[in-house]
């Protein structure tokens, strides 16, 4: 649809979308609109309404889909609307006063520290594969990097004199960001052995036939590595993201650093890992207080 065509390129152009956000909103539409084809017969923007919305969301919820993704959809409607009215295409915007369904709240997975330190510490790989997946795992837990960060970085991003990288996030906004001596280490080595991927792009981490990793390779690398190494199996990079703030917090760094870290727009966002240590924090005190209300038998 030239409409949704239309839509993308704006926000391309406009809003430093990512490809990869592209896709995803042009799946969300693209669902929406076979939605009002078999629903009404047309998929003429101008021909859905505000019962159509609802239509459709409950119509994903009867479906089992989850809560978050109805409410992505939504989002992705709301603002293709919006972007049609500022054109002139349609007076109102349908998904305007259509309600999102509220989702559970899931608390972020966290690895623990000492599982970190162990793996990490005692691993020393010898070959490139071993050396870039090293170097992917620290930088990640070392620099709380979305996955979609670190997949777009590039050689000239990295400066290890000054240990940072500069990275673009979410709307196209670039922050600088530290990265430790641990992750400096790692990146150095594997810069050591970079050359024997045959690069074929600037980017910093490389598959075998010497082209950028996408996000599913980094998941694989993440998933299949601390499978081999610890206990933890179905380990998504963005656990390292959160064990990144997380022990941040726990070591008693600010939320307002720990958002700037994590190039969060609203603090909102950054504070819900003070729900995951306290959450902790809850759970040494019933392991350890005598009177937490737990039996030693239950300990």
């Amino acid at each position: 649809m030239d409409y949704i065509r239309d839509f993308l390129d704006y926000l391309s152009s406009q809003r430093g979308l990512s490809p990869a956000t592209a896709d995803s909103y042009s799946g969300d539409l693209e669902g929406f609109f076979e939605f009002l084809r078999d629903a009404l017969g047309t998929d003429d923007p101008a021909e859905a309404n505000r019962e159509a919305v609802r239509a459709y969301v409950s119509t994903l919820l009867r479906a089992g889909m989850n809560p978050r993704s109805v409410q992505r959809k939504l989002s992705a409607i709301r603002r293709f609307y919006r972007f049609l009215v500022s054109q002139g295409v349609v007076k109102k915007n349908p998904a305007l006063g259509v309600p999102a369904p509220k989702s559970p709240s899931v608390l972020p997975e966290v690895i623990p520290k000492k599982t970190l330190d162990i793996m990490l510490e005692s691993w020393h790989p010898e070959d490139k594969y071993g050396k870039r997946d090293k170097a992917i795992i620290e930088l990640f837990y070392s620099s709380g990097l979305r996955e979609s960060e670190l997949a777009g970085l590039l050689v000239h991003q990295v400066n290890l004199i000054r240990r940072q990288v500069r990275v673009l996030g979410k709307g196209g906004k670039e922050r600088l960001v530290p990265v430790g001596a641990k992750a400096v280490a790692a990146i150095l080595q594997y810069m050591d052995v970079r050359a024997a991927f045959k690069p074929k792009s600037s980017h910093l981490f490389l598959n075998r036939n010497g082209e950028p990793l996408s996000r599913m390779g980094i998941w694989n690398i993440i998933n299949s590595r601390f499978k081999e190494l610890s206990s933890l199996w179905g380990v998504h990079p963005h656990a390292l993201r959160h064990s990144f703030a997380t022990h941040m917090l726990d070591a008693g760094c600010d939320l307002r650093t720990i958002q700037e870290l994590l190039g969060h727009a609203s603090l909102g966002t950054t504070q819900i890992y003070t729900h995951v240590s306290l959450e902790r924090v809850k759970m040494e005190y019933r392991k350890s207080h005598p009177r937490s209300g737990e039996t030693p038998e239950e300990k």
